[in-house]
């Protein structure tokens, strides 16, 4: 400022806001440029940002434990005796084998994946040596380098620190157990080569011994588990089970049809209900036979009671066309013949019950029920029809006029009573018999309700029968079988047994590394553009004297905000001042 100027506050905030807006101007706010500079000003430290992620990185990958896996080759023989307790397998009449070798190896692998095997080789080794991490630096011999036995050393040292050498010291078996168990399931690994029978187990663990040791010890256990469930003394015992089992199901549906039957009251349905078509018909014929001759005896009475002169009803007179008091059928003035009528009302009733019964099942199963007694009403019409043509409509039947009677009254009112008496006794049975008709129609309808669940109910019980036949013919063949020696027999051949790695698998200690490297140069940028953007915020007074709480005269704008890569100008030189700085300085 030059001498004997007064001071002025205004003046110097003028001179800050035109210098800012001057600069503003010049420079605008360029996303590219600004990270360009903050890089550029910040490289030390993110330099030394991104060093400090490679360290953690490269320790964090030395903490990881090796890994190193072993393989075994297994070959799978598909045989009769591996498939002969599956039910499928068996023929039922002729006890033939067929087998598919595609469906046996997806179901030995199952086996195979069997949960038991491996809580078995976790009983067998132990929870705690299975979670143990191998110190690798055991494995170092007299050839290797010194670089390599540092790094071991820093491994088990971190291993150690992390606690994996033993990571349940004092915690309940029961946990160490369901983690040895996780373990194995999750380092283990079953496949089996395509379109062969060969399966491959490998297993993985922090040491070559170590992962040999459980993998012999796996492949023990899944040998054991296929010669328990495929052997012939195996197979046996399945069969017999099941065949139990069967004869349990079997005695079930057999109760439960008779319960069946006992609740719709009928002890054996099938023969029931033909003997009830049969009575029927037999009826319908007896009925048909005790009209004609109720007719007849009609026509006898009739004919007595004018012989006597007695008084013959309106209802006793003969009309042309139809049915007479006597139950006569009349067609042109005359008599038709009783026997005639009844074979012709026979045939008549015999193509109804036909019709009905088609219209129930119009297409029944050769062998039923309704088969057979559509079968029987068409021979029975046959019959009728012959019977009919060789019969005479208007033929006499002896009796029906009285042939034989005197002049003697006496003996007409003696011949008048009995006929009488049968006529009323015929009555009398005529309605006993269209009771029983009614009674056997009700009897039939109610059996036809129940032959559809009857017949469902038969059917499962015939499909148990045929099982518990297939689990015969299964025991049979075992039988004979079973006095094989199954570790001779075993279908589970050990084809590459399993060697010691050489190699290892894992880590990838370079992953950790690169991430810890640039994740520390990503935060360093980070660092840098934030101080960078809050640099350019501070230039107004009022800013500052918020942000310190204390008074500022004026806040001069920093040449450090300019592309110029730091204090300098882009040439490398201190910056000019500005000549119109000079008076207010």
């Amino acid at each position: 400022m030059a001498s004997g100027t007064p001071y002025k506050k205004s003046n110097v905030d003028d001179f800050a806001h035109a210098q800012l807006d001057l600069d503003e101007a010049k420079n605008p706010f360029d996303l590219k440029v600004l990270v360009l500079y903050a890089v550029a000003r910040f490289r030390g430290l993110i330099l030394a940002l991104g060093i400090l992620g490679a360290i953690l990185g490269l320790f964090a990958g030395a903490a990881q434990p090796n890994v190193y896996s072993s393989l075994t080759k297994l070959h799978f023989e598909p045989s009769v005796r591996q498939l002969i307790r599956e039910e499928q397998a068996w023929g039922v009449e002729t006890g033939e084998v067929r087998i598919n070798a595609n469906t046996a190896i997806l179901e030995e692998l199952e086996l195979l994946k069997d949960p038991s095997i491996l809580e078995a080789v976790v009983d067998k080794i132990g929870a705690r040596e299975i979670l143990r991490v191998a110190d690798p630096s055991s494995a170092d011999g007299p050839g290797t380098s010194m670089p390599v036995r540092l790094m071991h050393s820093l491994q088990a040292g971190l291993i150690r620190l992390k606690g994996l050498d033993d990571p349940f010291p004092e915690g309940p078996e029961s946990e160490a157990k369901v983690a040895a168990y996780d373990r194995l399931k999750a380092n283990v690994m079953i496949a089996n080569q395509r379109s062969t029978q060969i399966i491959d187990v490998k297993y993985s663990d922090s040491s070559p011994a170590k992962a040999k040791q459980i993998l012999d010890e796996i492949i023990t256990q899944m040998r054991a588990r296929h010669l328990t469930a495929f052997s012939a003394r195996g197979s046996l015992d399945i069969v017999r089970e099941n065949q139990n089992l069967a004869f349990q199901e079997l005695s079930k549906a057999k109760n439960d049809l008779n319960e069946f039957k006992a609740q719709c009251g009928f002890h054996d349905l099938e023969n029931e209900w033909a003997q009830c078509n049969e009575e029927i018909l037999m009826r319908e014929r007896e009925l048909s036979d005790m009209h004609a001759e109720r007719g007849a005896l009609l026509g006898k009475v009739k004919s007595l009671s004018k012989d006597l002169g007695i008084g013959v009803s309106a209802e006793d007179e003969v009309v042309a066309d139809g049915v007479n008091a006597q139950g006569e059928e009349v067609r042109g003035g005359r008599v038709l013949n009783p026997a005639y009528t009844r074979l012709r009302r026979q045939l008549e009733d015999a193509q109804g019950d036909l019709r009905d019964l088609q219209n129930l099942n119009s297409d029944p199963t050769p062998g039923s029920l309704p088969w057979r007694a559509q079968g029987k009403l068409t021979n029975l019409i046959a019959q009728l029809e012959n019977d009919l043509q060789g019969t005479d409509p208007y033929g006499k039947v002896d009796g029906i006029l009285g042939d034989g009677l005197d002049d003697s009254r006496s003996e007409t009112l003696t011949l008048l009573s009995v006929a009488r008496g049968e006529l009323e006794g015929l009555i009398n049975k005529i309605e006993t018999t269209e009771e029983r008709i009614a009674e056997l129609e009700e009897r039939r309808l109610a059996m036809e309700e129940c032959e559809v669940e009857y017949n469902q109910s038969l059917q499962a019980a015939e499909m148990i029968k045929l099982k518990v036949d297939t689990l015969a013919a299964q025991e049979r063949q075992l039988t004979g079988l079973a006095y094989m020696d199954d570790d001779r027999r075993s279908e589970l051949k050990v084809f590459l047994p399993a060697r010691l790695a050489k190699d290892k698998e894992g880590p990838q200690r370079s992953k950790p590394l690169l991430i810890g490297l640039i994740g520390g140069m990503v935060l360093g940028i980070g660092i840098a553009i934030l101080r960078q953007l809050l640099e350019r915020n501070v230039r107004y007074q009022e800013t500052v004297e918020n942000s310190l709480g204390l008074r500022v005269l004026c806040v001069v704008p920093d040449l450090s905000s300019n592309p110029g890569f730091g204090r300098k100008g882009a040439s490398g030189k201190p910056a000019a001042k500005d000549p119109s700085t000079k008076g207010a300085a």
